[in-house]
């Protein structure tokens, strides 16, 4: 038993050292990955919530769509658009009178979700083009009915609001325990970070055996408890033990923590066999040594970026070829199911071929929902999710990859917090580059709005494109971040807390 023990202490020791200096390489990504695993806690902790139900109808017909109520979002808004009007003359190029026909664009969206959309034309300059009746219900009580005229030549906007608060259920206290960790969700992560290692050399050098090996125990609860909720309920893609550095999935980082459980229950029971190597006055040097060089290891890699990248984004890497997949790839199969109700209630969940649209209204069936099956997973790319949009809703990643000129990308995950010092000289760096005649590309996955108020606040003459906020944070741990990149290969990235001069930004393109 005493060999036993003197090999798993020596394993395991080892194994936590190496973790915990992985994650402690990029805290910022266990605080992500951490603040994930909170938000799911959250959810599903939370009291199941009304729906609201919302029908828009015009004289082809009735739909209707379904949100569940979030109380932190407070009351919902049925938002009402249409572009500016168009005049086409249809005579144009004729000796005939002139005869216009006025276009705009009609949209309702409530919570980012398009209620109604159609194009709107007349012959009429003052008439209504479209009426769209819109009802609310929450448990079958109507709380909205109003009827959208759509005019020509008018702007048509408008706002309508559901007061949902008699139906909002309280929160348990739990539910908001998770958001306030979520919210400390860095402070954690260094913490969990330095506690590993330290835990790891206290176990190889002995010190306070019984405190250790009781502190080893509960943290394996711990890390099994979050590795088996992953498999059991598919919550967490990726549990983090390793970073990006190790990629395991659920059932893999679940099987880890239980054979890692047994060696240090095995370590447990024999655990009189732990004997300190140094005396009790140098262990504790060691630890607090310990303690203190690898917190400011964690705290550099947060204030600057990791020490080792190991970022799909990082410098020597064709983002092109990331984003690629290879001819033998797998392909992802998906059936979308169209579901379509009656008002007795019975439900039909058809295929595209099945769907016969005059045969279900004669029978009685309005459509309700659309579901996407997927009947075979693909093979994802290393990077899948990276997305540039123009403010028009284009995409530009064919130009970006396309062009042979120098590339700045600027990514800023979240304008509300960002690191606001690094603008003066982030300006001073998109001056010099735009006058090199090098191509600029801010990045952000904040809202239009929030993005023209950052703008206008901090006279930024560039414009954004929108990416997905997850993917921006796997970009860069930094926010603001910069990148050059030539052709699709990143060359360099700097910190908002370390942006380069322009002279130096400027001699990599040399």
């Amino acid at each position: 038993m005493k060999y036993i023990v003197g090999l798993l202490r020596v394993l395991v020791g080892l194994l936590f050292i190496f973790s915990g200096l992985i994650k402690s390489n990029d805290p910022t990504g266990f605080s992500y990955k951490l603040e994930e695993y909170f938000e799911v806690f959250a959810t599903d902790l939370s009291v199941e919530q009304e729906q609201v139900t919302v029908l828009t109808g015009t004289q082809d017909g009735e739909r209707a769509d379904t949100f569940e109520i979030i109380p932190d979002l407070g009351n919902p808004q049925i938002i009402v658009t249409c572009s500016d009007w168009q005049s086409i003359n249809m005579n144009d190029g004729t000796d005939l009178e002139p005869e216009y026909v006025h276009l705009a664009h009609a949209k309702i969206t409530m919570s980012g979700k398009v209620l109604f959309e159609n194009d709107l034309s007349t012959m009429d300059s003052n008439s209504v083009v479209q009426e769209v009746s819109i009802k609310a219900m929450v448990a079958g009580n109507q709380l909205l009915e109003k009827t959208v005229a759509f005019k020509s030549f008018s702007d048509n906007e408008n706002i309508h609001t559901i007061d949902i608060e008699p139906y909002v259920k309280s929160e348990s206290l739990l539910v908001g325990l998770m958001h306030w960790f979520g919210s400390y969700s860095l402070f954690l992560a260094i913490f969990i970070c330095v506690f590993e290692i330290v835990l790891g050399i206290a176990l190889l050098i002995g010190w306070a055996p019984k405190l250790t090996v009781w502190l080893l125990l509960l943290m394996i609860i711990f890390f099994t408890f979050l590795t088996g909720y992953s498999v059991i309920y598919d919550a967490v893609k990726d549990c983090g033990c390793f970073g990006d550095a190790i990629k395991l999935t659920p059932l893999q980082s679940f099987y880890k923590d239980l054979i890692l459980s047994t060696a240090i229950i095995i370590i447990f029971i024999g655990r009189k066999h732990v004997k300190p190597i140094f005396s009790k006055a140098f262990g504790i040097r060691v630890i607090s040594i310990s303690v203190v060089v690898v917190t400011g290891f964690s705290l550099y890699c947060w204030y600057y970026l990791p020490v080792k990248n190991f970022l799909h984004f990082k410098p020597g890497n064709d983002i092109l070829e990331k984003s690629t997949l290879g001819p033998d790839a797998k392909q992802e199969i998906r059936e979308y199911l169209f579901i379509y109700e009656n008002e007795a209630g019975d439900r039909l969940e058809l295929t595209t071929n099945q769907v016969n649209s005059e045969q279900l209204k004669k029978d009685g069936y309005k459509y309700v929902d659309r579901v996407d099956k997927i009947i075979q997973e693909g093979d994802e790319s290393p990077i899948h999710d990276f997305v540039m949009i123009d403010k028009n809703g284009n995409s530009v990643l064919d130009s970006f990859y396309n062009g042979d000129v120098w590339k700045m990308m600027i990514v800023i995950n979240d304008v509300d917090h960002a690191n606001l010092k690094s603008i003066p000289k982030l300006k001073e760096l998109i001056k010099a580059w735009t006058e090199a005649g090098h191509a600029v590309y801010p990045l952000t996955g904040s809202t239009q709005e929030n993005v023209e108020q950052f703008r206008h606040d901090h006279q930024l003459s560039v414009d954004f494109y929108s990416g997905d906020k997850t993917n921006l944070k796997s970009i860069i741990r930094s926010n603001p971040g910069l990148l050059i990149i030539k052709e699709s290969t990143v060359i360099e990235n700097w910190p908002s807390t370390r942006l380069p001069d322009p002279e130096e930004l400027m001699e990599y393109t040399q």
